[in-house]
């Protein structure tokens, strides 16, 4: 076998058949080109997004044929039309002596808020909320009912007058407005009375024996 090189370093004219045919170009450049081809390393993300789309696309399609729709046939009309509007406007149905078939009270969680209804970060509107009551606000005193304390003549009728609830009541007690029975039971003992010693779980009372009951 021939070398391919002579002796100054170029390569010989002479070349085996094994080793193909040197490019002319190459060989007078000296090393071969690092290039590479723009269009089949454009084409993956390109057929990557192209099935992507058909593959969503033929999903869409798919569950839009077969997925239920969204009215529901069990749905009462009557129902659906009385739920449709906005929830400021359901709550304002939700009162006391509102005339409608919801004559009750509302619970305090349920508050008519100004923007997005369901936001409990909006602020409550300016009418429309029942008042937040406490105990104290409604107990019985000179500040929460000072109607109750008042005293003197009514002024729509001479005939008749005014007394305190503190003389009413002193005067119920005199008059023995409140009786009490006088052979009232006696209250429990603390052992069979529920208390947070026994975690509301009082003992029973041991019950009489049938055998001794049974005896004259």
């Amino acid at each position: 076998m021939s070398d391919t090189t002579n002796p100054h370093g170029e390569p010989s004219q002479e070349s085996t058949p094994s080793m193909g045919i040197v490019d002319p170009a190459a060989v007078k450049r000296g090393h071969e080109t690092d290039t590479y081809d723009n269009k089949s390393v454009l084409s993956v993300p390109l057929l990557v997004i192209l099935f992507f789309v058909l593959a969503f696309g033929t999903v869409t399609i798919v569950f839009g044929i077969v997925s239920k729709s969204e009215e529901d046939p069990n749905a009462n009309p009557q129902a659906v039309a009385e739920n449709s509007p906005p929830l400021n406007e359901r709550l304002d149905r939700l009162h006391r002596n509102s005339g409608g078939p919801k004559d009750q009270p509302r619970l305090e969680p349920l508050v008519e808020r100004t923007g997005e209804a369901r936001a409990i970060t909006r602020s409550p509107t300016d009418s429309g909320n029942s008042p937040e009551l406490h105990p104290e606000d409604i107990r019985v005193n000179r500040k929460n009912t000072p109607e109750l304390y008042t005293s003197g003549s009514i002024e729509s009728d001479k005939t008749v007058s005014r007394i305190s609830i503190d003389d009413a009541m002193r005067i119920a007690l005199q008059k023995n407005e409140f009786p009490v029975q006088k052979n009232a039971g006696k209250p429990p003992e603390s052992a069979h009375a529920p208390t947070a010693a026994n975690g509301g779980r009082a003992a029973p009372p041991k019950l009489p024996d049938p055998a001794e009951g049974g005896k004259k």
